[in-house]
């Protein structure tokens, strides 16, 4: 039976391997976009078919209605920016998926971790890597969301329920279940824009793209600005180690 991740507590920084304060945000925001966007790779879709469009992804408590987490999104067949709003609107996901290549960017520091779909994203990067191992392991198996990707339920079984009206678009409904036939979310699937724009999920989340619009970018704009310093997972997310007291 499926059960929602439990609750991490980011400890006081601290020179320990223990999840550190405010690293829960940076993390869930790249493991979250890595998760759905490896577009190129995970769906089996040709690039070409992927859609040049800007949008918005609001992640919503489904019982409440309250905004969890607002992601801005510019995708086409060059790649996918995705840059969440709020506190930590300096974090920026990029992918360039020509280059098979992506980046976590932090634009108040101007550093940037470089990986690629194949390393499995930030892990395997140089430096301690417990915050991201940790968080991994309290996520488990959870199943990847298959809002803006063009395959429906992604790993899950996908059965098809019907057609129905999403934002005056006609969308086909799926119903995403483990292959012992539980059902694990809802997800509308959009014959316009060939995406899944809409999933809800039995742990109560709900998933949706808003504001879709076409969109068209410059050829480098899937590319990290050059004066970025590449730098590890740690000093990334939890920045970099205190300097001890000097002794001779």
């Amino acid at each position: 039976m499926f059960k929602p991740p439990r609750q991490i507590k980011c400890g006081p920084l601290a020179n320990t391997n223990s999840v550190k304060a405010a690293c829960i945000l940076p993390i869930a925001f790249f493991l979250s976009v890595h998760n759905t966007f490896s577009i190129a790779s995970v769906s089996g879709t040709e690039v070409l078919d992927i859609p040049s469009i800007t949008a918005t992804k609001i992640t919503r408590d489904t019982r409440s209605g309250d905004v969890v987490a607002t992601d801005w999104i510019q995708l086409s067949p060059e790649g996918l920016r995705a840059r969440q709003s709020g506190p930590q609107t300096k974090f920026e996901y990029l992918q360039n998926f020509k280059q098979e290549k992506l980046w976590m960017m932090d634009w108040s520091r101007k550093i940037l971790l470089e990986s690629s779909p194949e390393e499995g994203g930030l892990i395997g990067q140089e430096g301690d890597n417990t915050v991201l191992e940790e968080f991994v392991a309290a996520v488990g198996e959870t199943p990847q969301s298959s809002v803006l990707t063009a395959v429906p339920c992604m790993d899950l079984v996908a059965v098809e329920v019907g057609v129905a009206k999403w934002r005056e678009q006609n969308v086909t409904v799926w119903s995403c279940e483990f292959a012992g036939g539980e059902h694990f979310s809802e997800v509308f699937y959009s014959l316009q824009w060939g995406l899944v724009v809409r999933e809800e999920r039995v742990d109560q989340t709900t998933i949706e793209l808003s504001n879709i619009k076409s969109a068209e970018f410059s050829v480098d704009h899937f590319t990290p600005p050059t004066y970025f310093r590449k730098t590890d997972f740690r000093e990334l997310i939890i920045g970099s180690p205190e300097i001890g007291n000097y002794s001779e």
